[in-house]
């Protein structure tokens, strides 16, 4: 009987071991997909939810759990960690609740970053995070966290430098010795919650039907509009990077408390070039999110399924089976 409890026992510690560790098992997926290497890297994508990443020569998606696919058709799955996520070379960090983790699949080890963190950027020197306002910087070499600034609403990284936005709206930049550089104030009105991206040297957000144009050193806006009809709660999903701009667009109509989606002739993905020419339609279909790699691999989010939308032809793919 004692040996029993004992067996017991032991397979209880394992299996909870192999849950805090983020539990690697094998399962059965395919992806209609062929992986090429990443290079650039478009920090823009994880100023969402962050359920697709692409980097290197791996992609990976979050539904509930994680898989991972190489170039090679392997893949591995996670059963530990749930999105927002991020891929680095030897690292996995992601949001589990409201606890920041990262996880080393070739050590099969887990460790937490902090907790309370309601935004995180990783890169592979460390990861910036905010936690009740405070931005801090996460060293991968020291193991450590230090405090960069307070009353922070949102932060973002572009060209490798640190921007951040506090609460009273102003924008400012980390120098290389690390002091703050004030730049402008933010007018724009601002949806909840709020999103910005950058590209070049303006900050991108949207606002009611318009995504309106920011520069970073003057203040000064422009809109794009995207439909003439004023519908209030249209729903507008959006990823850039320097050069590209990809818009979906739903449009909706509200009756008292109730939003419902309609068939509109604006309805889909929509492409603007940075010198913000008249928008181009690339395909009638609608996603929830949009994630951009490398300027011409565009992927969307319906669902648990990922597409992948062809930047010259706007065929769309499903890739996940």
């Amino acid at each position: 009987m004692r040996k029993c409890i004992c067996f017991c026992l032991l397979i209880l510690f394992l299996i909870g071991s192999l849950s805090l560790s983020g539990c690697m098992t094998p399962k059965e997926e395919s992806l209609d997909f062929q992986v090429l290497p990443i290079e650039q890297v478009n920090y823009n994508n994880y100023m969402g939810m962050s359920r697709l990443d692409y980097k290197g020569n791996k992609i990976a998606w979050a539904n509930h759990s994680l898989t991972v696919v190489d170039d090679t058709g392997e893949h591995d799955h996670f059963s530990g960690i749930s999105e927002p996520f991020q891929l680095l070379n030897d690292r996995i960090v992601f949001l589990k609740g409201n606890e920041l983790f990262w996880y080393s699949p070739e050590h099969d080890k887990k460790h937490c970053i902090s907790w309370d963190v309601s935004q995180f950027i990783a890169t592979e020197e460390g990861v910036f995070y905010t936690t009740q306002g405070e931005l801090y910087r996460y060293s991968w070499t020291q193991a450590s966290s230090e405090q960069l600034q307070q009353n922070i609403e949102l932060f973002y990284l572009h060209h490798d430098r640190l921007y951040a936005i506090d609460a009273d709206m102003h924008l400012m930049v980390l120098d290389d010795q690390d002091r703050w550089e004030y730049l402008c104030t933010i007018t724009t009105p601002l949806e909840i919650p709020m999103q910005f991206m950058p590209q070049g040297d303006f900050l991108i957000t949207k606002y009611c039907n318009e995504l309106v144009y920011t520069n970073i050193y003057t203040g000064a806006t422009e809109s794009i509009a995207f439909t003439q009809d004023s519908y209030a709660n249209n729903k507008i999903n959006y990823i850039c990077d320097d050069q590209h701009l990809y818009v979906s667009f739903q449009a909706t109509k509200t009756n008292g408390s109730l939003v419902r989606d309609i068939d509109h002739a604006d309805n889909g993905v929509w492409y603007i070039d940075a010198q913000r020419n008249t928008p181009q339609k690339l395909c009638e279909e609608v996603f929830q999110e949009l994630y951009l790699f490398e300027g011409n691999q565009l992927f969307g989010v319906i669902g648990n399924q990922i597409y992948q939308i062809d930047t010259v032809t706007g065929e769309v793919q499903e890739i996940t089976r």
